[in-house]
């Protein structure tokens, strides 16, 4: 049975991942999630609290579902947000990622992580309003895509140390 634990469980993609993965994967998979507080879910069951930017818990969770599969959804969702928050946005998008990349390594190095980005990091790359590609710079204009570019540009560095 594959065991995914989402972050973020609280924000707006989350709510359709459900029954998204459920129907690409089937009935045998064991869905788990976290979010910035507690609570119950008819589709996840318990959701369990973690602030991402706390190392132990991100270690402590890792290492206690084991996941096959992790899809990193926890930040701050509105780039207004970010971007009136910087110190937050820089906490949220790129050190706690790197904690969940850091405790993958350490708890579960089989584990695969999805890290949701977002369009954005492309930002001057699409005023030229051609389609893009994986051959697209990354050029953020704000703090939002600029931290979630780092997350990205980071995570490739993980790669090489053998982060899936």
């Amino acid at each position: 049975m594959m065991r995914i634990l989402l972050t973020g469980a609280g924000g707006f993609v989350a709510s359709y991942l459900p029954d998204a993965l459920r129907a690409a994967i089937g009935k045998d998979v064991e869905l788990m999630a976290t979010s910035l507080f507690a609570s119950a879910d008819s589709d996840f069951g318990v959701v369990y609290p973690l602030d991402v930017t706390d190392r132990d818990a991100v270690r402590q969770i890792i290492a206690g579902v084991l996941p096959d599969r992790i899809i990193h959804l926890a930040g701050i969702a509105a780039p207004q947000a970010s971007n009136s928050q910087p110190d937050a946005a820089w906490r949220i998008h790129v050190q706690g990622t790197l904690a969940i990349a850091d405790a993958v390594l350490a708890e579960a190095p089989n584990c695969h992580l999805l890290n949701v980005g977002s369009g954005l990091v492309y930002g001057a790359s699409a005023l030229a309003c051609i389609p893009l590609d994986e051959n697209a710079v990354l050029a953020p204009i704000d703090v939002y895509a600029t931290t979630k570019a780092a997350a990205d540009l980071a995570l490739g560095a993980y790669a090489w140390r053998g982060l899936r």
